[in-house]
């Protein structure tokens, strides 16, 4: 099955708790791999929320 991936944080509290967009990033490619998804695509948001 095709799939995209998308990541993201908005405050530099959630990256510091472990949230951060590596450990995102690996977490979702290591669940794709067990599960047989091809990621076409990891979309990547970094920003703060309103």
């Amino acid at each position: 099955m095709n799939t995209i991936i998308y990541i993201r944080v908005s405050t530099t509290e959630q990256a510091e708790l472990g949230y951060s967009l590596k450990a995102q990033e690996e977490t979702c490619l290591e669940y794709a791999k067990r599960n047989d998804y091809n990621v076409l695509k990891i979309f990547k948001e970094e920003g703060e929320s309103a």
